[in-house]
């Protein structure tokens, strides 16, 4: 998993490096009106695009949460229980920030949103399935239970983080286009 991991982020940076850049934010170059073709499947609007690359990974924390057994210990099962919460809280948070809260205004291209998407569940299910292997180990419990002060400052910084954005969206209008004329 650790191998997978490095060869991806590597191959990710030296794209970068490279010039290739990731296509997704609002400061990516897009094509001008004129010159943009119609909208197809390489060209759909970022909302849509931002839900393709969120979405799957919210399914499979979601699944797993409904899904698997939380039964038998009590702390190794809470710890699972725990982080199949927090991937399932913070890619709802993610979906719901695209549906209702964010204001897009330009296109992504299938190249950067498909990547992103398997990223996001790559990285997703590894987690869940990594945090199955430790319990499955039997490994000793941690000297200490950080657990509670995990949850509080998860919930802060995942509420914290929504505030941000919604109180930046407000800033936008809704025909703006985020850029400075």
């Amino acid at each position: 998993m650790s191998v997978v991991g490095v060869v991806s982020l590597g191959n990710a940076g030296l794209s970068e490096l490279r010039g290739n850049y990731m296509k997704y934010s609002k400061f990516a170059a897009q094509p001008s009106a004129s010159t943009s073709p119609s909208p197809s499947w390489s060209s759909l609007p970022s909302r849509t695009r931002m839900l393709v690359a969120y979405t799957p990974a919210f399914l499979a924390a979601l699944s797993s949460l409904l899904l698997l057994h939380h039964g038998g210990d009590g702390a190794s099962s809470s710890r699972l229980f725990l982080v199949e919460s927090a991937l399932a809280v913070h890619f709802f948070k993610r979906v719901f920030e695209t549906l209702f809260v964010h204001k897009y205004s330009g296109t992504m291209a299938a190249g950067t949103a498909i990547p992103i998407s398997v990223s996001y569940f790559s990285v997703t299910t590894l987690t869940i399935y990594t945090q199955i292997l430790t319990q499955e180990a039997l490994l000793p419990e941690p000297a200490m239970d950080l657990r509670l002060y995990g949850v509080v400052l998860f919930l802060i910084g995942i509420v914290g983080n929504f505030c941000h954005h919604f109180l930046l969206s407000k800033l936008r209008s809704s025909g703006d286009d985020g850029k400075k004329k």
